[in-house]
């Protein structure tokens, strides 16, 4: 090949070569005459809903309102008054003295844990010379081992002039249950003034009502407990007679 002919070649070369390089130069001013060298940001926009005829209605949730502290007392049984009234036993009764007092008005409970029919006796006795018996007298003993019908009567003879005398009798498994509830039943008979509580015979007829031990009391027989001897202290002997109306 020539020397005129290369020459003519590299010329055409340069000249397409041009045009290109011409081309790319147009559509980069192009692009740049569109899109704007500093875009704006973009926001994002809070979306407000908005409700038609048709859509729920919303509520905005509140909070509870907070609770007025009251004034008024707890409601409780209004409390039995038969006059003044002492209660004396072991730890079958003791399980029950919260309930006594709060049931009966003015109730002196004086139960202690392992009490002996003796100690019973002299209690009564002490009380009595010293002016501290009620006019309705509540004994429950016999749990803590036997009772002798002499002993009984000893029992009663300070309590004579009560108004009323409340002889529970006992339920406790042990050998001297039958003989002893045999000796109040009996000697509650010879007594005008003092009426039996059967004890023994409510808790058989409701098995479970006493503790495990089948003797001592939980809140639930407390609360049966106290129910029976309310009972009992409700009965014509019990009631206070009423003031005679003096003539003018």
């Amino acid at each position: 090949m020539s020397m005129t002919r290369v020459t003519r070649q590299i010329r055409r070369c340069g000249a397409a070569l041009a045009a290109v390089c011409a081309i790319s130069l147009v559509q980069m001013a192009w692009a740049q005459d569109v899109t704007p060298s500093d875009p704006t940001p973009t926001v994002e926009a809070t979306m407000t809903p908005t409700l038609d005829a048709s859509s729920p209605t919303l509520t905005p949730e509140r909070p509870a309102p907070t609770p007025t502290p009251s004034n008024t007392p707890v409601s409780s049984p209004t409390p039995v008054f038969v006059g003044s009234v002492t209660a004396i036993g072991d730890s079958v009764m003791l399980g029950a003295a919260r309930e006594l007092r709060r049931t009966i008005a003015g109730v002196e409970v004086d139960a202690r844990v392992s009490r002996q029919a003796n100690a019973a006796i002299q209690l009564v006795q002490s009380r009595h010379d010293s002016g501290r018996l009620g006019e309705v007298v509540i004994v429950h003993i016999g749990n803590n081992g036997p009772i002798t019908t002499t002993q009984f009567d000893q029992l009663m003879m300070p309590l004579k002039d009560a108004r009323l005398v409340v002889v529970v009798n006992v339920r406790v498994p042990r050998r001297w249950e039958a003989g002893n509830n045999a000796v109040l039943a009996e000697g509650v008979k010879r007594y005008p003034n003092a009426v039996l509580m059967d004890w023994n015979g409510f808790t058989r007829a409701n098995p479970g009502l006493v503790g495990g031990d089948g003797i001592h009391l939980g809140a639930r027989s407390a609360r049966a407990y106290t129910s029976l001897v309310v009972d009992a202290l409700t009965s014509p002997l019990a009631v206070p007679e009423a003031p005679q109306d003096i003539a003018p």
